[in-house]
C-alpha cells in the first residue's frame, strides 16, 4: 500500500498543479477514509476528474504525463491512464468522468471526505460510495472486494452506515438500482 500511496500523492501533485480537480474513487479509499487494511482485487489508482473532461481535455493529460515521464496510456474507457514507476513497481493512475457504462451520481461525489496523504489535502469517496460503486460495477473481482469489505465490518475494522448506502442507491438511474440492490443483498450490506 505504501508504493501506492507514494504513487498517489505524486500524481495528485502534478494534477492540482494543472488545475484539475478530482475525487479518489478507488480501493485506496478504505485505506485512507476507513483506516483499514484492504486488498483489493486490482492495485490501481482511480481518481474520478470533476472540474474537467479527460477525454476531451486530451492534450492536457498527455502533457502532464509526459512532463512527468510517465508512461500515458487509455483506460477500458478511453480516458487516461497513467503508468508510474514507484519504488521499482509501475502503478496504474486511471483517470475517469461520466461517460457511456461509468456513472458516479453527483450526490455520491460531492458527499466527499478530506484526507491527508503526506501533507496533501485530497477529496475521497466516504466507504459507503466505494461500496455502491462496487456493487454497480458487478465484475467477478468487485463481488469479491465486496465480500472483502463485508468481513472487515463484521470484525469492526470499518462502519458502513447502511442509510448513506440506501442514500446513494437511490441517486442512480432506475434502471440500475435493481442490481446494484441485488448485489448489496447478495453480499450482505443490505437485507
Amino acid at each position: 500500500m505504501k508504493h501506492k500511496l507514494k504513487a498517489l500523492r505524486i500524481v495528485a501533485e502534478a494534477l492540482l498543479e494543472k488545475g484539475v480537480e478530482f475525487v479518489t474513487i478507488g480501493s485506496e479509499v478504505v485505506f485512507l477514509v476507513g483506516r483499514a487494511k484492504f486488498k483489493p482485487e486490482s492495485d490501481d489508482i482511480d481518481l474520478f476528474v470533476t472540474n474537467m473532461s479527460p477525454l476531451l481535455e486530451e492534450d492536457l493529460f498527455k502533457e502532464i504525463g509526459v512532463e512527468h515521464g510517465w508512461e500515458v496510456s487509455q483506460t477500458w474507457l478511453g480516458t487516461p491512464r497513467f503508468t508510474v514507476n514507484v519504488d521499482e513497481r509501475e502503478v496504474n493512475a486511471d483517470l475517469y468522468e461520466n461517460i457511456l457504462d461509468f456513472y458516479i451520481p453527483d450526490e455520491v461525489l460531492k458527499d466527499n471526505v478530506r484526507v491527508n496523504v503526506s501533507g496533501l489535502r485530497l477529496r475521497c469517496l466516504t466507504i459507503e460510495g466505494y461500496v455502491i460503486l462496487k456493487a454497480r460495477a458487478g465484475r467477478d473481482f468487485d463481488e469479491v472486494d465486496l465480500r472483502n469489505l463485508k468481513v472487515l465490518e463484521s470484525r469492526g475494522a470499518i462502519k458502513i452506515d447502511k442509510r448513506k448506502v440506501v442514500k446513494y442507491l437511490k441517486a442512480y438511474p432506475d434502471e440500475d438500482k435493481g442490481y446494484i440492490e441485488h448485489r448489496l443483498k447478495k453480499v450482505g450490506f443490505l437485507t
